[in-house]
């Protein structure tokens, strides 16, 4: 994983799908979502809402983003979509 430690959620998803994107231009919000493994409605609130994701979300991100075990409590209940 890459280090993001200045990034939040939104900048750190939108940055993951725009790596994919490079990849595979036609990879999509929807593709994302099915990566990761959450509803693509609660990856789209993210992304153009900065809304919050439900701590069963943000899990499942974690996990797609490879945070350390150790990390992934912190990043579940303090990580704020929008907070630098």
């Amino acid at each position: 994983m890459k280090q993001h430690h200045s990034l939040n959620l939104t900048d750190i998803l939108k940055e993951e799908l725009s790596q994919k994107k490079l990849k595979n231009p036609s990879y999509s919000i929807r593709a994302l979502a099915r990566d990761i493994d959450i509803p693509y409605s609660a990856v789209s609130r993210l992304l153009s809402l900065n809304a919050e994701l439900n701590p069963k979300h943000k899990y499942k991100v974690g996990l797609f983003l490879k945070i350390p075990k150790a990390d992934l409590l912190d990043f579940i209940f303090y990580e704020q979509p929008g907070s630098n």
